[in-house]
């Protein structure tokens, strides 16, 4: 069940969506070392991509869009969080992004279990789905560097 139209709910993602894009673009421009700039850069540039997405739903709809099935690796389940700060490392950069990215997917999941109308659902799975792609991919890039000496 929800309450409010289609075009609020679309508002809530997008409004989701910025705030994750700024939180990026923050710890980018505060971020001392280079990689990481770049590593929270292209995060930053992610969330761009998820608004575009938003936009274009408001504009053509969710038809047109695909569901997948994304396997989730669960890495993040036994990892510590991580606060930013400026002189983070690399794995701390990840650490951070794959609770960001954890929380986004909880975040779309709780959506998706509210929802009736079954265009507003598939909306949120995709937006969840993208999220747990990301995560995985930060996971697995964790992984390697955690595990490249065994």
């Amino acid at each position: 069940m929800h309450k409010g139209t289609f075009k609020e709910i679309l508002d809530l993602a997008k409004s989701k969506e910025e705030g994750s894009f700024a939180r990026y673009t923050t710890c980018a421009q505060k971020a001392k070392n280079a990689v990481v700039r770049d590593f929270f850069t292209k995060l930053a540039k992610e969330d761009e991509g998820h608004l575009a997405k938003l936009n274009e739903i408001s504009k053509r709809g969710i038809s047109h869009f695909k569901e997948h099935n994304i396997n989730d690796l669960k890495i993040s389940e036994f990892l510590v969080d991580v606060s930013f700060y400026e002189d983070m490392s690399l794995q701390d950069a990840i650490l951070y992004a794959i609770k960001a990215e954890k929380h986004a997917i909880e975040f779309y999941g709780r959506l998706v279990q509210m929802m009736n109308e079954e265009e507003i659902k598939k909306m949120f799975n995709v937006l969840k789905e993208e999220e747990m792609g990301h995560k995985r991919h930060l996971e697995e890039v964790y992984e390697d560097a955690a595990y490249q000496f065994f």
